[in-house]
């Protein structure tokens, strides 16, 4: 605990064992909003995408079962996460 990448969000109003700063708990302490784990990375892809989930949401995204407008946004999330990275690899060629 303590150290936290760039995109992490700190979970708010939470003490660390001193009772000074914050400190993340776990992962369900960043969820802005209840619901199981599955929901929340369908509703949050991009948040996902930045923790690691790519393979999950790319088998999610086409699932026979997955409702059309859910493949949609997971597609959509993971185009424009394949657009950053590639903008990112241009940029680091570059220098």
């Amino acid at each position: 605990m303590g150290e936290f990448v760039d995109e992490d969000v700190v979970a708010a109003g939470v003490q660390d064992a001193g009772g000074e700063g914050v400190a993340d708990g776990d992962s369900w302490s960043e969820q802005l909003e209840r619901g199981t784990h599955r929901a929340m990375v369908v509703n949050y892809p991009r948040s996902c995408l930045l923790q690691g989930a790519e393979s999950y949401l790319r088998w999610l995204a086409g699932d026979r079962y997955a409702q059309t407008e859910v493949a949609a946004r997971l597609d959509a999330a993971l185009a424009e996460f394949e657009a950053a990275q590639l903008a990112a690899t241009r940029q680091t060629a570059a220098v």
